[in-house]
Formats: C-alpha cells, structure tokens, sequence
C-alpha cells in the first residue's frame, strides 16, 4: 500500500473507530452518569435506544447524501458538528437533554461508518477492498475491548464528563485528518430518487440476508455491553475491580477471530463464513443462558465463561463477513447500499435494546441473556435454513491481487 493510501486507510479507520466510541464509551460509566442526571437504571437503559435512534437516522442520511454531495463535504460536516454536540453534552442537567444530544451525536458520528464503506470503494482498487474491509474490522474489534478501560480510567481520573469532551476532541482532530486525505471528487450529473436506491436494495435477497445476519449480530453485541458489568458480576462471580480487566481477557476471542477472518476471506466462501460465525454466536449464547439459569457457582462461573468466550468467536466472524458480503452483493449506488445495511443493523439493535430495557431486571439478569440467545438463533436461522445461491458469494476469485 503507498503512503497516500495508507495514510487515507488510517483516517477512514479512526472515524469507524471514533463511531464505535460515541455509543460504547460511556457505558461502563453509565451508573454515575445516571446518578448525575438523575435517571435510574431502566431510564439509562432506555438513554442507549435513543441514541440508537440518532445513529439509525445517521446512517438513512449521510451515506445517500455523499452520493448526490460528495463524501468529503459529508464527513467535514459531520465530524465538526459531532464533535461541538460532544463538547455540550457534560453540560445537560436532565434526561431529556441528555438523551437529545446523545441521539444528535450519534447521528453525526454515523457519518463515518455511513459512508466508510462507499469511502473504502472510492479510494482502494476493487481487487483489494475485501481486505481493506476485514482490516478495518481489526481495528473495530480493538475498540469495544480496550473501551471498558479506558471509559473507568478517564471517569476515575477526571469524571464521566472528561469522556464526552474526549470524543469532542477527537472528532474535530479527526475533521483535520478529512481535510488533508479524502480527496475531493466529482459528484455525478445523474442524480436519482433518493428512494431509487433503497427501493432496488430492497429487492436484492442476498444483500438482505447479510444486512439481517449483521443486524442480529450487532444486537447481541450491544446488548452484551451495555449488560457487561451485571453479565460478569452475576454469571460469572467477579467484583467490580476484576471486570474490566476480565473482560478484555474475555472479549479477545473477537479481537483474533476478526484477525482471522483477514486471511479467510480470501479462500473461504463469504456465505460459508457467515454461516459459521452464525453457529458460534448461538452456541456460546445458549451457553450463556444456561449458565445464567444455573444456581450452582461453579457451574454458573464455567458455562459463563464458555459462553462469553464462544459467542465473541461468533460475533468477530459474523460482523466482517456479513459486511463484506452485503456491500459485495450490489453493483451501483454504493453509498446508498452502505446506508441500509447501517440503517436495518441499527433499527434492529433499537428494538432489541428496547426489549431489554422493558423487560429489565437489575437483580436478575436471566431476562437479557434470553433476548440475546433468541437474536442468535433467528441469526443462525437465517444463515442455515435458506437454500438460494447468491451471487458473489465469494471473494477469492482473483485471489493473487487480494493476496498482493
């Protein structure tokens, strides 16, 4: 890769980075800010459906917009605006306020993973945007398990504030990076519907199967860490101080499964991977639950962990194939096509935190593992029920340039 293209690989993968940590940093910290605000702990779990909805929004907008206005004016309006409604969060003094410019800032920091992977097809040659994809899914897999953390370090430091003025900072030095490497190019004269896309997007099967699978994937994973702390604390017997340190032991499975699904998708079928990751993900959940079910300790502990362990498997598999295979599965209108598939992935994770927030509760946490083992095995279904053949179902057809 020559320096250009790498320094405009570095900057594409710190917006999909700085996306994952305006929805994912505040939650190990989400007690003292409720305590702050004033909420209690079924209110904040409802705060993280809100800002899912702000983020669902982002993704219908921004990628559709950067097809008709460019993806650079896009993103610069987008990381300068996130980064002020980040800077005025620590400010709020009640809920409403809060949940309002939580879901504003997810809307603008959807930008990035809206139009991340329109941006990949525009910068890098088409024999290597597989591996580009599956790298940056490397670096998305770091995040959630070096967030915990980071989130407890700052909010001990210097209180849950310095987290959202954190983001602030990050997201306008990020605006910079934009300026310098994403090159501006030339909007198209032909100017679609904006439901042109959606409405052909809509009809394409193989794309949808993908889009659902990474929808029910990315709600398991949401759901695991907002519930994270009780997780660990109930199933798996640990105390507060061990919790960060053993979930990032515990979520590593993710971190080197996405590694590996670099090297696979040059020779593996994406369908087949999909497949697969699918069969981790219900199998380590189901273990989960059945260790949340058990009263015995040492049972609870070791089902715990097997569970954690198998299911963060799944999750790095399906996520990055799935993304591939639904990007891989249109021929046009990209951005469009990267649009929906963060649109029906975020509209999912807002119905299934919702549930989990109805269903709540802080003694127990049997209700939420059975949402999460009920989302991996509609997963699964979808994956090894249906009997079509998709076309660009692989990757590997050209594999000495993806190898290159």
């Amino acid at each position: 890769m020559e320096r250009t293209q790498f320094l405009s690989f570095i900057t594409i993968a710190a917006g999909f980075v700085l996306t994952q940590f305006s929805l994912i940093l505040y939650l190990p910290s989400q007690h003292l800010i409720a305590e702050s605000i004033g909420l209690n702990p079924q209110e904040m779990a409802y705060a993280l459906s809100t800002a899912l909805c702000g983020y669902a929004a982002g993704q219908l907008f921004w990628g559709t917009l950067s097809d008709f206005f460019g993806r650079k004016n896009a993103l610069l309006t987008a990381a300068i605006s996130g980064g002020i409604t980040a800077f005025a969060i620590p400010n709020c003094h009640s809920a409403a306020n809060f949940d309002l410019l939580l879901a504003t800032l997810t809307f603008f920091q959807a930008a990035y993973n809206s139009i991340g992977y329109a941006l990949i097809y525009d910068t890098f040659p088409p024999a290597k945007t597989a591996k580009i994809i599956a790298t940056i899914s490397i670096f998305m897999a770091i995040t959630p398990v070096i967030a915990p953390r980071i989130s407890l370090t700052i909010t001990d430091n210097w209180g849950w504030t310095m987290l959202f003025k954190a983001l602030s900072v990050y997201s306008l030095l990020l605006s910079l990076g934009i300026m310098a490497q994403i090159k501006r190019r030339r909007v198209s004269s032909v100017r679609p519907k904006l439901t042109t896309g959606f409405a052909s997007l809509m009809r394409n099967w193989p794309y949808l199967r993908y889009c659902l699978t990474l929808a029910l994937a990315f709600s398991t994973f949401i759901l695991f860490q907002q519930n994270a702390k009780p997780i660990f604390t109930q199933v798996m017997q640990v105390n507060d101080m061990q919790y960060a340190t053993l979930y990032a032991l515990a979520a590593s499975p993710y971190l080197l499964s996405t590694i590996a699904v670099r090297k696979w998708i040059q020779r593996i079928p994406v369908k087949k991977l999909t497949k697969t990751g699918t069969g981790f993900l219900v199998t380590g959940y189901l273990t989960l639950l059945i260790g949340g079910l058990f009263p015995d300790w040492a049972l609870s502990q070791t089902f715990g962990w097997l569970g954690v362990m198998i299911s963060m498997i799944g999750t790095g598999i399906v996520m990055p194939g799935s993304k591939i295979g639904a990007i891989s599965s249109v021929n046009s209108q990209v951005g469009s096509a990267s649009s929906g598939m963060k649109f029906i992935q975020i509209g999912s994770s807002i119905v299934v935190t919702w549930i989990a927030a109805d269903i709540m509760d802080t003694q127990n946490i049997t209700n939420t593992l059975w949402v999460l083992a009920g989302c991996a095995v509609i997963a699964a279904a979808l994956n090894y029920l249906e009997s079509y053949q998709a076309p660009q179902e692989t990757l590997a057809a050209e594999p000495a340039e993806l190898s290159a």
